[in-house]
């Protein structure tokens, strides 16, 4: 059973509970996803992940969204609160949604699922910036020092992984085969647990650890699990569906 991340308590005592790739275990997986990134440089004692192994992705150009097959009078679009009522968080998943920049009334699943991931790329981008800003700084313990030190390791390997989850979205064919597509899904699946997983270390360093650089740096990535465990639950739906369903837009939060 996959276990999501309970909400984020208050910044100075955030606590994640953990999504492992493992949580996948009743899948099978292909030879390349039993094995580590390729260069993770931290020093931390980890369990192993199950991840791709793939070459370091470089920043992802801007795509327009992807087209979805034209709905027939028959198909009715599904509304973002059916979807939402997947997550942990159904209030914070409308209230991110109801951001989604489209001036079509339906958008495909896929397209939301990348959205998402955009968004927690774009938070953990500000919070591997801090980190690094940080560690310039000289400010904090050095017990602090030490921890950001792997932290940035683990954010730069976390990014890389969201990656590779926006750029598999955006050429996942909505026409192509679906036990291939069901792969290509499992595989972004994987990619965000994979992330979730480098992140959640991050902040297990803290965990004996007291200081400034700590307090800010938890603030700042705390947003980050809810949105990767809203993600999983997208793409979760999202292999299980396929790529035809759509969902009606620009419906207000309760």
């Amino acid at each position: 059973m996959v276990t999501s991340p309970s909400p984020c308590p208050p910044p100075t005592e955030v606590v994640y509970s953990k999504i492992g790739a493992a949580s996948f275990s009743s899948l099978e997986y292909s030879s390349g996803l039993l094995a580590h990134r390729n260069g993770h440089k931290s020093d931390l004692s980890r369990p192993p992940l199950i991840a791709p192994s793939t070459a370091p992705v470089p920043p992802l150009p801007e795509s327009p969204p992807t087209q979805p097959p034209s709905p027939s009078a028959s198909v009715q679009a599904q509304s973002l609160s059916s979807l939402c009522s997947t997550t942990e968080q159904a209030e914070l998943c409308l209230k991110t949604l109801s951001t989604f920049p489209s001036l079509q009334t339906t958008v495909s699943l896929q397209d939301l699922t990348a959205f998402v991931v955009k968004t927690a790329l774009g938070r953990t981008n500000e919070t591997y910036t801090l980190a690094l800003n940080l560690s310039r700084s000289g400010d904090g313990s050095g017990s602090e020092k030490a921890v950001v030190q792997d932290c940035l390791d683990l954010l730069d390997q976390a990014r890389d992984e969201l990656h590779d989850c926006i750029d598999s979205l955006s050429h996942l064919d909505p026409h192509g085969d679906a036990k291939v597509v069901q792969g290509q899904v499992m595989n972004v699946r994987v990619w965000m647990s994979s992330s979730y997983t480098d992140q959640d270390t991050c902040w297990d360093g803290f965990e004996d650890v007291e200081g400034p650089v700590k307090d800010q740096l938890l603030k700042s990535g705390q947003p980050i699990a809810p949105l990767i465990s809203m993600a999983l639950s997208f793409a979760n739906v999202l292999q299980q569906v396929g790529l035809s369903t759509l969902y009606a837009l620009h419906q207000s939060p309760p």
